[in-house]
């Protein structure tokens, strides 16, 4: 029996559909586009590479399957972007957008990486996630490591820009290396516990129905300023306000916010002011002390070489 051949008619001519498909079986790379403006060429055993507009390696496989675009890649990272684009009103390197239309999913991640070392492995520091050195002559009016512009989802019951599981002591959340650079939260923070770095040892603040300071030493608590007076105010939800702290000059003060009713100082003595004794358990200052009843005892001889009395002082005649 004859072999059949399968022709097709191209316009001009018939030709063999078999002829034709053993001339792209035996093609061979660089193979390009009509206009040469693309090239898909192998410049190295296991090296798989589309070069685009006279630039080499726009795309990049190597051996080890690391991919690379804008790049023709390394040993080191799985896949490498780097884009150059012209008047670009933004810029994303990568971009993932997942789309779940017919079926629910537990968990639905745009990026996710997984570690997956060997035995034989000793890495002095894994990243899932890194920002590299910024790099070139241009500006930025704000640059961020990770930017979460809006986490909201109809539906969604908790919402959160950044969350980690990690467990208890000894394990970090969130770290800010050894970098300088202040931490900056424009918004609320919060949490049920703050501990200075040595967890162990630094003293903490919880955080239930009442804030708890606590430390391992005698003075949990030190308020320090650059100013000669440093003072605590009290606020209630009466408005009623009060300080207590150290003056200029006395130790300890304890005072009304608006300085109308009584106050205390420690210095050299007890020292308090605006205050009229009214109460059986008042204390009663000097000065006001002086404008009241005075006790005098002496004989009657005493008594008469007096000559002038003090209607505010009681007499006692003791013979």
């Amino acid at each position: 029996m004859a072999t059949e051949d399968l022709r097709f008619y191209e316009g001009t001519s018939w030709q063999s559909l078999s002829a034709l498909a053993a001339e792209q079986v035996d093609a061979e790379l660089p193979i390009s586009s009509a206009d040469d403006t693309v090239v898909l060429d192998s410049p190295s055993a296991n090296t798989f590479t589309v070069s685009t507009g006279g630039v080499d390696n726009r795309l990049a496989v190597n051996a080890r399957g690391m991919v690379g675009i804008g790049n023709a890649g390394n040993n080191y990272t799985c896949l490498y972007v780097n884009s150059v684009p012209t008047n670009a009103t933004g810029l994303s390197g990568i971009t993932s957008i997942p789309e779940i239309i017919t079926a629910d999913a537990d968990e639905v991640s745009a990026v996710k990486t997984q570690a997956n070392l060997g035995a034989a492995v000793a890495a002095t520091q894994f990243t899932h996630f890194i920002t590299g050195t910024s790099s070139g002559t241009g500006t930025a009016a704000t640059m961020y490591g990770v930017r979460v512009i809006d986490t909201s989802l109809t539906g969604t019951a908790k919402n959160a820009a950044f969350a980690t599981n990690l467990p208890a002591d000894g394990e970090k959340n969130f770290s800010g290396e050894t970098g300088s650079a202040p931490s900056t939260f424009n918004g609320d923070i919060r949490a049920s516990k703050v501990v200075g770095t040595a967890f162990s040892t630094d003293a903490s603040i919880i955080f239930r129905q009442q804030a708890t300071i606590y430390a391992l030493y005698s003075t949990p608590l030190v308020i320090s300023t650059n100013q000669k007076e440093s003072f605590i105010n009290y606020t209630n939800n009466n408005s009623k306000s009060w300080f207590s702290g150290i003056s200029t000059n006395e130790q300890f003060v304890i005072e009304s916010s608006d300085n109308t009713d009584a106050s205390i100082a420690l210095g050299a003595e007890l020292l308090t002011s605006n205050h009229t004794p009214t109460q059986p358990n008042s204390i009663a200052t000097k000065g006001y002390a002086d404008t009241k009843a005075e006790l005098w005892t002496g004989t009657q001889a005493e008594y008469d070489a007096l000559g002038i009395y003090n209607n505010q002082t009681l007499y006692c005649i003791t013979d």
